[in-house]
């Protein structure tokens, strides 16, 4: 949710760099923008902008909020692994760009390969990583088995 603060941070820009003139195919290689938006929108964006970037950190703290309310109403409120994607997403995000990107950098130098097979690479080996870990952390925190259910059947007996 709070991630739609930094989109709206990017509206207003928009309307200041002239992006119409690009959409409408009459934007030419030596535009420049020198006129710079009124001190209010300067301002707006960058509330909108603070706003949107702490939306990773609100997403983890709401997401582990979310998985201690399910966890005690006890089968009555569904939406474990939804609220455990959005506690892990961002976490798991940084570790996969912390592994993915030196590795394919490394491998570029190092070994001399393309850019492309050394990204793709590196993301594999980010993915299996950071796969290993939900699993992981999933297996923490899911429903165990020895939780039942009530389940009515309605039928009285």
């Amino acid at each position: 949710m709070w991630a739609i603060f930094g989109l709206l941070a990017v509206i207003p820009v928009l309307h200041f760099i002239g992006l119409n003139r690009v959409w409408n195919g009459t934007a030419l290689a030596t535009d420049v923008i020198h006129a710079e938006p009124a001190l209010v929108f300067t301002i707006f964006m960058g509330a909108l902008l603070a706003i949107g970037a702490g939306a990773p950190i609100g997403a983890t703290i709401f997401g582990g909020v979310a998985i201690g309310h399910v966890k005690r109403a006890v089968g009555k409120i569904i939406g474990l692994p939804l609220a455990f994607a959005d506690e892990i997403f961002f976490p798991l995000l940084v570790v996969f760009s912390g592994i993915a990107v030196p590795c394919a950098l490394t491998l570029h130098s190092k070994l001399s390969l393309q850019m492309i097979a050394a990204a793709f690479l590196g993301g594999v080996l980010a993915a299996v990583v950071c796969f290993s870990i939900g699993l992981t952390m999933w297996c923490k925190v899911g429903p165990s088995l020895s939780v039942s259910v009530r389940r009515d059947s309605g039928d009285g007996g």
